[in-house]
C-alpha cells in the first residue's frame, strides 16, 4: 500500500537522525505557567531549523509523564495549547504544544499538504522533552488533531517514524484524522471522530481499525498494539475547539465546536492517558 503521507518520510529520506537538543528557553517551575521553548528539528533540511513549542508542567519536580501535541493544518499552536495544554497539565501531566508552522513560515497547509519534514516534528519533541529531568522519558505519548492525528498515526507505525528515529512514544491520541493508515499501531493508540465529521470519515476510521481495505487503500492483517476508535455522537470536525463557536464551512466541510462532545471526548482521553502513563 503506498500511503498519502509518505512523502513525509521520502522528503526526509537519509536526514532522520534528530539534532541533539539544547533548551534555548528555559522553563519556569510555576503552576499554570506556559513558556516558549525552541528545540532542533529534524537535521537535513533545506535550512537550519528550529521548531516552537508551548510547554507547560505542573507544581513539583516530578518526573512527569508527558504528552506531546501536534496541531491541525490551520496552525494555532498557541489555541491549542490554551485548550489540551492546560487541560492536560491540570491532569497532572507535562505538555509540550509544536508549533510546526512559524518557524517554517507557514501559515495552513490546508489546501498544499504537510511540509516536508513535519512527520519528525514529533520525535524533535520527543527528544527535546527526554532531556529534562522533570519528565520520564519512557512515559511521553503523541496527541494529534487533523492533519496532527493523521501525523501521529504515521508516527506510531511499525517501522515508521519512531524507529526511523530509534525512539518511541508509549501511547498515542487521534483527533479526527483522515484514516489513511493501515490500522496497525506500535503502542496503544485511541483514535476519536465525530459522528457527523464530513473532512475525516467515520467509516473510513473504523475499516482502518478493522484493517479493511478502502477505496485507494490497501490493508493487509498485521500484528498491532490495541488501536480503538470513539465515535462521539452529533459531532463534526474540530469539535474539541472552541474557536469554531457558532459552527462555520471551511473548505466545504461543516466545523463546529460542541462542549458536551468536547466534555465525553476529554473524559476517554483523561482515562486512556491514565492506563497508559499513569497519574
Amino acid at each position: 500500500m503506498r500511503k498519502p503521507w509518505t512523502r513525509l518520510l521520502q522528503a526526509a529520506a537519509g536526514h532522520i537522525a534528530l539534532a541533539a537538543v539544547f533548551l534555548l528557553a528555559a522553563p519556569a517551575a510555576g503552576a499554570g505557567s506556559v513558556d516558549v521553548v525552541h528545540f532542533p528539528a529534524v537535521t537535513g533540511q533545506s535550512r537550519p531549523l528550529d521548531l516552537l513549542g508551548y510547554l507547560r508542567r505542573p507544581a513539583g519536580d516530578g518526573p512527569f509523564a508527558a504528552v506531546v501535541l501536534l496541531h491541525g493544518c490551520g496552525g494555532d499552536a498557541a489555541g491549542l495549547d490554551r485548550n489540551w495544554g492546560a487541560r492536560l497539565q491540570a491532569w497532572g501531566y507535562v505538555s509540550l504544544t509544536v508549533d510546526s508552522f512559524s518557524p517554517r513560515g507557514i501559515a495552513n497547509s490546508c489546501r498544499s499538504g504537510a511540509p516536508a519534514g513535519r512527520g519528525f516534528d514529533a520525535y524533535a519533541a520527543l527528544r527535546f522533552l527526554g532531556a529534562h529531568p522533570f519528565v520520564t522519558a519512557s512515559r511521553v505519548a503523541l496527541m494529534g488533531f487533523s492533519e496532527g492525528g493523521l501525523i501521529t498515526l504515521f508516527d506510531v507505525e511499525p517501522r515508521q517514524g519512531g524507529a526511523a528515529a530509534g525512539t518511541l512514544f508509549h501511547a498515542a491520541v487521534a483527533f479526527y484524522p483522515l484514516c489513511f493508515g493501515s490500522g496497525a499501531v506500535s503502542v496503544p493508540t485511541l483514535v476519536l471522530n465525530g459522528l457527523l465529521d464530513d473532512w475525516s470519515s467515520v467509516e473510513a476510521c473504523r475499516r482502518m481499525v478493522a484493517q479493511q481495505s478502502d477505496i485507494g487503500v490497501t490493508r493487509h492483517k498485521s500484528p498491532s498494539a490495541p488501536l480503538r476508535l470513539i465515535v462521539i455522537p452529533d459531532a463534526y470536525h474540530k469539535f474539541d475547539d472552541p474557536k469554531f463557536q457558532p459552527g462555520r464551512r471551511y473548505m466545504g466541510h461543516l466545523l463546529a465546536y460542541d462542549p458536551a462532545a468536547l466534555a465525553r471526548a476529554a473524559d476517554a482521553v483523561h482515562r486512556f492517558l491514565r492506563a497508559q502513563l499513569g497519574t
